[in-house]
């Protein structure tokens, strides 16, 4: 399966389904992988050419080592590497979670790749804030800074799991699995980053067609950061899945796929 040593020699595992003119890439959330998007790849790839991949420090990607590999940005630059490499032309973003504020990320540095997004499940700026103290965060920091220097901490050999796979379970299930598979410094780098997040300045920037997704049992994001991208992206729609949780993707494939298939047979 292809690959690409990035802009910073990082290894980026990807998979590509070239059957359509426009490509639908897929970017998964914290301590997942590219497989928690099967069930949409296999109902897209009849009409689109679609891109799943595993973001650095997740699945078969690369996991840097040092901590300021893990910004934003660069996720967002990893994925622009891999539409430069295949010659994507106009692509729709869909991401989910952190795979969302990759997303929006995206957008900020490169505000004239992509046709349209769609945001699953996903905020433009620290979920939990407002929820936990400052000193809470500068605990958090302080334990990601101890990992990354006492390296014998940290796991070597990691299994692929193939999330796909698992009938449906709770947020917590899915996300005990992403531990298992995942090294403790990508999800503290990827963590502290998510904690740190802020792109509500370039809400009203973003001028392209934007799909809004949201499980109404979604513990993760607040409902109303939700309605504050919805209503600052003046392209957006928004579609509340009644009974979905975060990882709506993966517990509800099938109205996900519903959704997503509309919005874009209404894209122009």
């Amino acid at each position: 399966m292809p690959s690409i040593n990035s802009f910073d020699k990082t290894k980026i595992y990807y998979e590509h389904s070239k059957k359509g003119k426009e490509t639908l890439i897929f970017i998964h959330g914290w301590g997942h992988n590219h497989t928690v998007w099967n069930k949409e790849t296999n109902f897209f790839s009849s009409k689109y050419s679609t891109l799943t991949l595993d973001i650095r420090g997740h699945g078969e990607s690369g996991k840097p080592e040092e901590i300021s590999s893990y910004k934003l940005e660069n996720f967002a630059r990893d994925i622009e590497e891999i539409i430069k490499k295949n010659k994507i032309k106009q692509p729709i973003l869909i991401g989910h979670s952190l795979g969302g504020m990759i997303t929006l990320k995206f957008i900020e540095i490169f505000p004239k790749t992509a046709k349209a997004i769609i945001l699953i499940d996903t905020t433009h700026k620290n979920p939990l804030e407002g929820r936990y103290s400052q000193t809470t965060s500068k605990l958090t920091e302080k334990v990601i800074e101890f990992i990354f220097k006492h390296k014998h901490i940290q796991k070597k050999h990691f299994k692929n799991v193939d999330f796909s796979k698992f009938k449906k379970h709770s947020d917590i299930y899915y996300w005990l699995k992403g531990l298992e598979v995942t090294p403790t410094k990508s999800l503290l780098a990827c963590l502290k980053e998510m904690l740190e997040f802020d792109e509500t300045k370039i809400l009203h920037k973003i001028k392209i067609p934007t799909l809004i997704i949201w499980g109404d049992k979604d513990t993760i994001i607040p409902l109303n950061q939700i309605k504050e991208m919805n209503k600052d992206i003046k392209e957006s729609k928004l579609v509340i899945i009644k009974k979905g949780t975060h990882d709506t993707n993966i517990t509800n494939s099938e109205k996900i796929n519903e959704e997503i298939n509309y919005f874009l047979n209404n894209l122009k």
